[in-house]
């Protein structure tokens, strides 16, 4: 897992998860979204597609983590 060293992805509970699923984590230089390009416009792809199914079938924002399963998987 890739991030940009951002406080949200420094909790202890994240750390704990990524080492007991033997994930391995990988930081870039926080500011530089170049370094992490594809990763940045595959964020973007995901995000719009989960607004996109939101706001067309009229789902509630709470379903935010279900469309974004969904739209991975798609």
């Amino acid at each position: 897992m890739r991030t940009d060293n951002g406080t949200e992805y420094e909790s202890n509970e994240l750390k704990d998860y990524c080492r007991e699923a033997s994930i391995k984590r990988d930081t870039i230089t926080a500011y530089t979204p170049k370094q992490n390009g594809l990763s940045e416009r595959n964020n973007h792809t995901i995000t719009k597609a989960i607004r996109a199914m939101l706001r067309d079938q009229g789902i509630m924002k709470s379903l935010w983590g279900k469309a974004a399963n969904n739209a991975v998987y798609v």
